[in-house]
């Protein structure tokens, strides 16, 4: 998947391009949602991760400690499942880096 930040290989003063590495594990997006509360500021901060599954095996999974679920949906499910229309750009954002960085993949969105 291709990134903007320097790998640990590249120099402090590496060019702002765009590069490809295997095995990302950085989020590729950060948002700062206002809870709304007027009393207090309570924001909820959400790092957005791009995710390959190879295996599922229920459609479902679960943390060792009990929820939060993972589900799985097909992109097109996944965006009409939520709520907030900052989660759906995001999540459009998400779909067109992972075609971009495969372009001649058939997806099954």
């Amino acid at each position: 998947m291709a990134t903007r930040a320097p790998g640990a290989e590249e120099a402090e003063d590496a060019c702002d391009q765009a590069r490809t590495y295997d095995g990302l594990s950085e989020p590729f997006l950060m948002t700062i949602r206002d809870k709304g509360r007027e009393s207090v500021k309570d924001v909820k901060i959400i790092w957005w991760y791009i995710a390959e599954v190879t295996d599922i095996q229920s459609g479902e999974a679960e943390s060792q400690n009990g929820p939060p679920k993972a589900k799985f949906f097909k992109c097109s499910e996944a965006l009409s499942s939520l709520h907030y229309q900052g989660d759906r750009d995001v999540l459009e954002r998400a779909i067109s880096i992972v075609k971009e960085s495969e372009p001649t993949r058939q997806w099954d969105t």
